[in-house]
């Protein structure tokens, strides 16, 4: 092409273009921006609906209420992401906290019984978040197949909630060894699972709280299940670094054992003293005897009971014997009479 036709058809465009956008312009059209990238902001996104489901780990010991639960929301809180704990559980959480700490916990279930339930749960919790520890039950009296029961559990989450993010983690048993040996090999098998869900797709992440607990320090007395105040930070803390870099990015990350340990809570108990039947000595007897507080089975482990608070008895009234009323007087004297008549009738009777 010519540098003529060059040059003319550069004017054709300008014209072209200045016949088009120059009525526009005057109309005060204005093009259209350029579409911007969206940041994650802690503070204007909505709050990250948070799942809890498993065993009793996740509801907590008795001992420790809000288990994890409550360190792990304030670990979200500090990292500057808004959180909703969904379930349809309140149990076990400190006092004011039963809805800010809600859960799909439930004591000594096996896993089929959360996978019967868990479409309505995620369909209707919808959740972001799905912190997943189930399994105890399963190892201790159901070994067989445990690791394909937990597989199915966590399809049926990532099927019917495919945009959340899922951590699925180890269990940890303390004793006794045949079950230390059990949960080994189920943690063995429950991986390679996971990975192959995470490989076709599925948001599922793999969490080793086993790896974090500490068996001499983390877990309640004389309970080889539960984590204590320290083992449930742990856990939270463990939780978070995982879920952070998925959900909360601009969260630092924590190191394991950084919130400070769950409360305790105090034990309470209302002893019942049964004291002895009356009898007509005037001292009372009394035999103070307590009533037992049922000690929790976690899942089929009893706790040591704790020392029973002292009992001040309270003694039973003893009836007194005595009359319902003073002897009259006339009766005293009309006795008297009639015994004075009866010796002389009987002086009679000698003569």
């Amino acid at each position: 092409m010519s540098s003529f036709k060059r040059f003319c058809l550069g004017v054709w465009v300008v014209v072209f273009a200045w016949a088009v956008f120059a009525p526009l312009h005057s109309l005060g059209v204005q093009p259209a921006p350029v579409e911007q990238v969206i940041t994650f902001d802690a503070e204007s996104a909505a709050p990250l609906r948070i799942m809890n489901i498993g065993e009793s780990v996740v509801v907590g010991h008795q001992l420790i209420p809000g288990s994890y639960r409550l360190p792990l929301r304030q670990a979200f809180l500090e990292g500057g992401c808004a959180v909703t704990f969904v379930g349809h559980n309140t149990e076990n959480s400190p006092a004011g906290y039963d809805n800010l700490l809600r859960h799909d916990g439930e004591r000594g279930w096996y896993i089929h019984e959360f996978t019967e339930r868990i479409v309505g749960w995620v369909t209707t919790q919808q959740p972001d978040v799905v912190f997943v520890y189930a399994g105890i039950k399963d190892v201790r009296f159901l070994k067989d197949g445990a690791a394909d029961r937990l597989n199915e559990l966590v399809s049926k989450i990532a099927q019917y909630a495919p945009n959340a993010h899922i951590y699925v983690s180890n269990i940890k048993i303390v004793n006794p060894p045949a079950d230390v040996t059990a949960a080994t090999q189920y943690n063995n098998a429950i991986l390679p699972k996971m990975q192959q869900l995470a490989n076709s797709g599925k948001k599922v992440h793999w969490v080793s709280q086993a790896d974090v607990l500490n068996p001499s320090s983390d877990f309640v007395t004389n309970d080889p299940l539960h984590p204590n105040g320290f083992g449930s930070a742990k856990m939270a803390d463990a939780w978070f670094n995982a879920a952070r870099p998925d959900v909360c990015p601009n969260a630092a990350a924590r190191q394991i054992g950084q919130s400070p340990p769950v409360p305790s809570a105090t034990p309470t108990r209302t002893p019942t003293p049964t004291l002895a039947a009356p009898t007509a000595t005037r001292t009372p007897t009394t035999t103070p005897t307590e009533t037992p507080t049922p000690t929790e089975t976690p899942e089929g482990y009893e706790l040591t009971p704790r020392p029973s608070p002292s009992i001040t008895p309270t003694p039973t009234r003893t009836p007194i014997l005595a009359m319902a009323s003073p002897i009259p007087p006339s009766y005293v004297y009309m006795t008297i009479i009639m015994s004075d008549a009866a010796k002389q009738v009987k002086g009679i009777g000698d003569r």
